[in-house]
């Protein structure tokens, strides 16, 4: 009778953890913490941001015009799987270095020296 009693505690205490979850739903019934492409394509560029664009978004973060730069540097380059536009310029005696990411536009990294 004993054995009885717990195979049906142990029963229903496994019943109860498997219905459990700690996972929340939409009212669609989707889990709540799923990215669906909806999402994706919201935060996404859906057109990715061509070279002679990163270059102009550089240069006008710098605070210059497009012929008063000299471009030394224009490349494709990948960091973490995400593509990015690699632009350097020079400016009034200094060197500028952008990296500003294809699908968004964003900058993601710029500095500036002293030109050689």
């Amino acid at each position: 009778m004993k054995k009885i009693i717990f195979a049906v505690i142990v029963t229903a205490a496994i019943g109860m953890l498997a219905g459990c979850s700690s996972q929340q739903t939409t009212p669609s019934g989707n889990p709540a913490n799923s990215i669906n492409s909806a999402t994706v394509a919201a935060t996404q560029n859906v057109n990715p941001i061509s070279m002679e664009e990163a270059k102009t978004k550089a240069v006008t973060d710098a605070g210059f015009k497009a012929d008063e730069v000299k471009y030394t540097k224009s490349n494709i380059k990948m960091v973490d799987g995400v593509q990015r536009y690699e632009i350097e310029f020079t400016a009034n005696g200094k060197k500028y270095n952008y990296e500003i990411e294809s699908q968004s536009g964003l900058v993601m990294q710029k500095g500036q020296a002293p030109a050689n």
